[in-house]
This record gives structure tokens, C-alpha cells and sequence, in this order.
């Protein structure tokens, strides 16, 4: 497993990866695999993404970095046939479209 990484090991500082956003954003993705439609999986990553946006900003570069982190930590069950699920039954055109989050 790779629960041995830290926000050193993305380069983060880990005061970034604490407190109520950061929890509620490690809850959305952890439950992404209970939800069954796309759409609903699609809106926990972005609500898990508005969670991140709270501890910095999503211009950020460490954004990236943070979600990364968030999910090492989360640990979602079957998080690639999750996305590939999302990018099959998903427009293309709406995955990038701001209306997303």
C-alpha cells in the first residue's frame, strides 16, 4: 500500500491536510464506489474538490498535489473501474466542461 506517503512526499505541507474540509473531502471520496450512477459518482469528486478548494485555492499548484494525497488517504474501493465507469457511460465534453464544479 502506499499509506506511508505524506504531504512531504507530494510536497505539501501536512497543516494543509487536516480539519473538516479535509475530512469531509476524504468521506466523498471514500464513498464514491456505493454510489451507482455516473452523475452521482462525478458529484462526489466534485464536492471532495470544493472541500479541497477550501484549504487552497484550486489555481494552486499544489491543488493537484492535495488531491492526490486525498486519495492516497481516502483509499477508494475500485477507484480505476470507478473512473473508467464515469468515462464510459460521461459525455467527454461535460467531464471538462466549468459547469462540473
Amino acid at each position: 500500500t502506499l499509506a506511508f506517503i505524506g504531504g512531504a512526499h507530494v510536497g505539501i505541507d501536512e497543516s494543509q491536510a487536516v480539519g473538516p474540509d479535509w475530512e469531509a473531502a476524504l468521506g466523498e471520496l471514500g464513498g464514491i464506489n456505493s454510489l451507482a450512477a455516473p452523475a452521482d459518482k462525478m458529484g462526489a469528486v466534485v464536492r471532495a474538490c470544493a472541500r479541497l478548494s477550501a484549504l487552497v485555492a484550486p489555481s494552486d499548484g499544489s491543488f493537484v498535489r492535495l488531491l492526490a494525497l486525498a486519495i492516497l488517504r481516502a483509499r477508494p474501493a475500485r477507484l480505476h473501474s470507478n473512473l473508467e465507469y464515469v468515462a464510459r457511460f460521461v459525455d467527454p465534453h461535460q467531464l471538462w466542461s466549468p459547469e462540473v464544479g
